[in-house]
């Protein structure tokens, strides 16, 4: 996987990284062109180089946001989860 997009689920640590991990799911994102900055160009979808330069901020589900490098994994699901 190169790219990250919007509906994607995500692992972040909030509190600028000092928070447990929580799950969300990525509703917006902005580029920016420089690292850890709140200002840039409104995107869909970004490179994973992208957010290992600490330029991408998330905004997210649960109505929270963070920097790219609150970023701790991406949730994989190949298949629904079947609840009973």
């Amino acid at each position: 996987m190169n790219t990250i997009k919007i509906g994607m689920s995500v692992v972040y640590s909030g509190a600028w990284g000092y928070a447990p991990n929580k799950s969300a799911t990525i509703v917006g994102m902005t580029l920016t062109d420089e690292p850890r900055s709140k200002y840039g160009k409104t995107v869909k979808e970004v490179t994973v180089e992208d957010v290992k330069a600490n330029k991408v901020l998330f905004d997210l589900s649960d109505e929270h946001w963070c920097y790219a490098n609150q970023i701790r994994g991406i949730n994989m699901v190949d298949k629904p989860t079947l609840v009973l």
